[in-house]
C-alpha cells in the first residue's frame, strides 16, 4: 500500500455557489495527511471535529474539537493538517 501526500491550497479550489456571501464563514474537511494553506485574508480557524495542526505566524498549534484560532497576519499564510482522523474546519 503506497501512502500519498496531498497539499490543498485555495488557488486550486474553485468555491462556486449562489448563495456563497463575501467573507461568510465556510466550512472544509481535510482527510488525514491532506495539507491545507489558507490565504492571509482569513482571520480564524474553528475545529468543528477532529484534531488539527496549525502553522501560523511562526507558531505551531495543535487544535481539537471546539477549539478556535485566530489567524495572525503574517508574511506566510496558515497551514492547517488533519492529525491522525478526518478534519472537519470552518474557516472565517
Amino acid at each position: 500500500m503506497t501512502t500519498h501526500e496531498m497539499a490543498l491550497s485555495f488557488n486550486q479550489m474553485t468555491l462556486s455557489s449562489r448563495s456563497l456571501v463575501k467573507d461568510q464563514p465556510f466550512r472544509i474537511v481535510l482527510l488525514p495527511g491532506e495539507l491545507l494553506s489558507i490565504p492571509r485574508k482569513h482571520r480564524s480557524i474553528r475545529v468543528l471535529a477532529g484534531s488539527a495542526w496549525v502553522s501560523n505566524n511562526g507558531c505551531d498549534h495543535a487544535l481539537y474539537s471546539g477549539d478556535v484560532l485566530p489567524l495572525r497576519r503574517a508574511k506566510h499564510e496558515a497551514l492547517v493538517s488533519a492529525e491522525g482522523e478526518s478534519l472537519f474546519l470552518e474557516i472565517a
